[in-house]
């Protein structure tokens, strides 16, 4: 049986010894993993920018991985995405997982680093 709402993992901070748990989003976060797997309109978009420009603000010389599994979006927020990722100084990875369709593959190509498992 699934669990009811969002997974929580084990986390450690780096340097730190104790453990916490976290929901599993945020885990990712903290790894510079963004997940696009939704459609991407104007709100999932500023949530990934932001999110994006902060990882960028606190250290622009680690990786960002972008893990995209989706169907696209709209025009306008894909271009969004597509503008700060090439703005950044921190490296944009960008890995398939499944499917990106329309301009989700537009936004993997995009990427410094592309990495396409057995996808559509």
């Amino acid at each position: 049986m699934m669990p009811v709402g969002t997974p929580r993992v084990p986390y450690r901070t780096p340097g730190e010894g104790t453990w916490q748990w976290l929901d599993i989003w945020n885990a990712l976060y903290r790894e510079r993993i963004i997940f696009i797997g939704d459609t991407i309109d104007e709100e999932f978009s500023n949530q990934v920018l932001a999110s994006m420009l902060y990882l960028d603000s606190v250290d622009d010389t680690k990786k960002i991985l972008l893990y995209i599994n989706g169907p696209g979006g709209d025009l306008t927020p894909c271009m969004a995405l597509y503008d700060t990722m090439l703005s950044l100084k921190s490296p944009i990875g960008t890995h398939c997982l499944g499917f990106a369709f329309n301009l989700a593959g537009f936004i993997l190509a995009a990427g410094q680093k592309l990495l396409l498992f057995y996808t559509m």
